[in-house]
């Protein structure tokens, strides 16, 4: 650019000296009611130099200008190196454990940023670590000062931080902040539910668990996993409350597929037998395993004596056809003939069990009728081989002699 100018000055110097040696008149200019006379060549003279100065002007700002950009470019590339490198070495420390560098650097690094969020955000974490809670929301607090508009991951950072330090209290109060800020986020549901989880506040579990499948929040066994303890508790609290009745119409307002759970069928069963319900019991553990299999369920259907045992028995040996290798059924159906009084199939169904699988409830219910058969010493040896099965006893051959 500058070239051109030089070669234009040159060009233009050239032309006004052909010019002024071919012209020496004299040029009259007037101004108003004066005359002023002079030779042509000051007038060409004067342009030119003006001309020139005027480029020299523009060169000296350009090259003020240039050294400026360079210095500023200079200064702010430190002030990015210096940023960067306390925020690098911040980082490495977090990484190691250096709770005390890692703050120190981080807050360095703030100092000297134009963003600072995420640094004193790290500087909080880091401040927790050293137990210095008053630091941390110190922190937290210029977290959001520096940056207004960044209230979903302050408040989040502040949560999980609260969360992690047992503050229970505090990160609840923070997460209805949240909800009014985040109603559907992920982070601020599965917080909840954590909190939730710790506290023992199924109540207000039962409202969230609708958003946490809708939202995916957690996997899907976790999610089923929070919705057994919190539907168990549920109906723990309405037994002990409202009775029979209650705990009744309390299973039917459960949510339909909770209502198929084997745990929570499994825990609404004890807690029917706790309220005299066997009948309902025995229907309910019936149509259930009718429908999926469940061990746990047989064996408690085996402990649930209906009003009419003779035909609560013939359903379970209904089931023998595709399960009469299940130990867990065969000594069901033996608890149910020892309560009918059939004492020759009862026999018949421990000694069955027992041989496809040794199991202590089965050596005792056999023990047990043995005992009430008036064969005592049978009785005994049963009783003995059933706790000899299960017991942890130290070898005769290996005791001091």
């Amino acid at each position: 650019m500058r070239l051109l100018i030089y070669i234009l000055i040159l060009c233009l110097t050239v032309w006004a000296g052909f010019f002024l040696h071919n012209n020496t008149e004299i040029i009259d200019i007037v101004y108003k009611d004066n005359i002023f006379s002079m030779p042509i060549w000051l007038p060409v003279l004067c342009g030119i130099t003006a001309f020139f100065a005027l480029t020299l002007i523009y060169t000296f700002l350009a090259s003020i200008s240039r050294t400026y950009r360079r210095m500023r470019e200079w200064l702010v590339g430190s002030s990015l190196r210096s940023i960067m490198r306390n925020a690098n070495e911040a980082r490495t420390a977090l990484a190691e454990g250096d709770w005390s560098h890692a703050e120190s650097k981080m807050i360095k690094a703030a100092k000297n940023s134009e963003i600072p969020l995420h640094y004193y955000l790290d500087a909080a974490r880091a401040a927790q670590e050293l137990g210095a809670l008053d630091r941390r929301d110190s922190y937290l607090h210029q977290a959001l000062l520096s940056s207004p508009d960044a209230k979903l991951v302050t408040f989040l950072t502040q949560a999980e931080l609260q969360f992690e330090q047992g503050q229970y209290e505090y990160c609840l109060v923070t997460l209805q902040e949240l909800k009014k800020l985040a109603p559907t986020n992920r982070l601020v549901l599965r917080l909840c539910a954590s909190v939730f989880a710790v506290t023992g506040a199924w109540s207000e579990m039962v409202e969230l668990l609708p958003q946490l499948s809708k939202h995916t929040v957690l996997p899907t066994e976790d999610i089923t996993a929070l919705e057994i303890k919190t539907y168990t508790y549920m109906l723990r609290l309405e037994a002990k409350k409202s009775g029979k009745q209650g705990l009744m119409q309390c299973w039917d307002d459960l949510p339909r597929h909770v209502r198929t759970h084997a745990e929570i069928i499994e825990s609404y069963a004890q807690l029917l037998l706790t309220v005299d319900a066997e009948a309902e019991v025995e229907q309910l553990l019936r149509n259930q395993i009718k429908r999926q299999w469940d061990v746990k369920l047989v064996k408690l259907y085996g402990l649930t004596l209906s009003p009419e045992l003779g035909k609560q028995i013939a359903a379970a040996e209904s089931w023998l056809k595709a399960h009469q290798e299940e130990p867990a059924l065969l000594l069901a159906l033996a608890r149910l003939c020892i309560a009918n009084k059939l004492w020759g199939k009862a026999r018949n169904y421990l000694d069955a069990s027992l041989s496809l699988e040794a199991n202590p409830d089965a050596y005792a219910e056999l023990g047990r009728l043995l005992g009430f058969l008036g064969e005592q010493q049978k009785a005994m040896e049963c009783y003995k081989k059933g706790l000899m099965e299960f017991a942890d006893v130290l070898p005769i051959e290996h005791t001091a002699k």
